[in-house]
């Protein structure tokens, strides 16, 4: 669950500055934010549904990916869950036949 004041941040990817800053994660003013500035080809975002339905209904041309943070979190938890799955599948340590 989200706590505190959320935002909105666009980056341009190819210069690393700020394009445009709002309060608050909303689709519909990042989509029409988008219509206003055709040409965007990759959207990086985080996992939200808000973003993507923005990005699909301002931008839809466009390939979204995951933000490098987030992919990291997401093979992070991925692993974890395996190992914890698989725990008990090995016994007596790495080297028992």
């Amino acid at each position: 669950m989200l706590r505190g004041t959320c935002g909105t941040l666009l980056v341009d990817a190819s210069t690393r500055l700020p394009l445009t800053l709002w309060e608050g994660r909303d689709a519909e003013q990042l989509s029409r934010w988008l219509r206003e500035h055709p040409g965007v080809e990759v959207a990086c975002r985080d996992g939200s549904l808000t973003y993507r339905q923005g990005i699909a209904g301002g931008a839809p041309g466009a390939v979204q990916v995951s933000d490098r943070f987030h992919l990291w979190q997401g093979i992070i938890r991925r692993v974890q869950d395996t190992t914890s799955t698989h725990r008990g599948c090995q016994s007596g340590g790495p080297h028992s036949a």
